[in-house]
C-alpha cells in the first residue's frame, strides 16, 4: 500500500494502520464474534475473480463453492 502512495482510507487497497482499526473491520469481527457462522466468504469485486486455493488452510468445499458462487455471478474462478 504504501508503496502505491496509498496511506490513508480510499477507494481501494486500504488496509488499516493495523488490525482492527478501521470501523467496517471493528463491525465484521464484532458480528463475528458474536454468530455462529457456517461459512465466510471474503467476496472482493475488484478484478472480477473469486479466489478459493489458500494452500494447506483452503476448506475441504471451498472449490465447490466457489464455482457456484462463479455460476451467479460472472465472476472467474
Amino acid at each position: 500500500e504504501i508503496k502505491s502512495g496509498i496511506t490513508a482510507p480510499s477507494p481501494t487497497r486500504y488496509g488499516g494502520e493495523k488490525p482492527f482499526s478501521e470501523p467496517e473491520t471493528i463491525c465484521l469481527a464484532e458480528l463475528c464474534e458474536k454468530s455462529c457462522f457456517r461459512h465466510a466468504v471474503a467476496f472482493h469485486s475488484q478484478g472480477r475473480e473469486i479466489y478459493c486455493d489458500f494452500g494447506k488452510s483452503t476448506p475441504q468445499k471451498s472449490y465447490k463453492m466457489a464455482k457456484l458462487m462463479s455460476q451467479v455471478s460472472g465472476y472467474k474462478v
